[in-house]
């Protein structure tokens, strides 16, 4: 119950006990006189407990009080508080791609793949001929710079082999990006890439350390 609806109830109350503790000193003055009958012995005893009424109503208006001029805003500004509920999270940090992200093994696989896919419009050096542009070199790795894996894997998969692009497994083009890494001199790590982390994949950036 909100503060205000506590005091508008505890008026009422109080007019009550008010109203009751009248009526019993009217009940008195008939003891008084000798008019003794129940209803005046059932008044005095509802006196006892208007009374009782009057002192925990008093003792509570002092306590929501208290709360309400010393209890700080847990979401406030004051030095200490608490952190508001619903605050966005840090988000984890970003890795480059000079971070050994790839591993040899894949790199072989995906070198596999590009040999009897790619090369027939790439090179077998990924130079590049005709429209079909170079896949190593500085240019190239300008070209990168910011961007992240997970969005070279989607380009790749939406457009590669021409006039028929997401032809091969998801396998297989995140091994060609492994391939693609090793070509342009990054180096390589213990474990793969993998499709199975997305997110990763999207915070492993070109740029940063470890680029050649």
């Amino acid at each position: 119950m909100s503060k205000s609806a506590w005091m508008a109830s505890n008026r009422v109350i109080r007019a009550r006990v008010k109203f009751q503790l009248l009526d019993l000193a009217r009940s008195r003055r008939n003891l008084t006189a000798g008019h003794v009958n129940m209803q005046c012995i059932r008044k005095l005893a509802r006196a006892g407990l208007s009374a009782l009424v009057i002192v925990v109503l008093s003792a509570c208006d002092a306590t929501v009080d208290g709360e309400a001029a010393g209890t700080p805003d847990p979401g406030g500004d004051s030095p200490g508080g608490a952190e508001t509920v619903g605050s966005p999270m840090p988000e984890p940090p970003s890795r480059s791609v000079g971070d050994g992200v790839y591993s040899e093994e894949q790199a072989g696989r995906g070198k596999v793949v590009y040999e009897s896919q790619c090369a027939t419009c790439h090179g077998d050096a990924l130079l590049g001929g005709g429209v079909a542009p170079a896949l190593v070199g500085a240019g190239v790795i300008e070209a990168w710079s910011g961007q992240s894996v997970g969005t070279l894997y989607a380009s790749i998969r939406t457009t590669m082999p021409a006039g028929e692009p997401a032809a091969l497994s998801p396998q297989h083009y995140i091994d060609i990006v492994a391939y693609l890494l090793q070509a342009n001199g990054f180096p390589a790590g213990i474990r793969e890439l993998s499709l199975e982390d997305r997110a990763l994949l999207d915070r492993t950036v070109f740029g940063g350390t470890g680029e050649s």
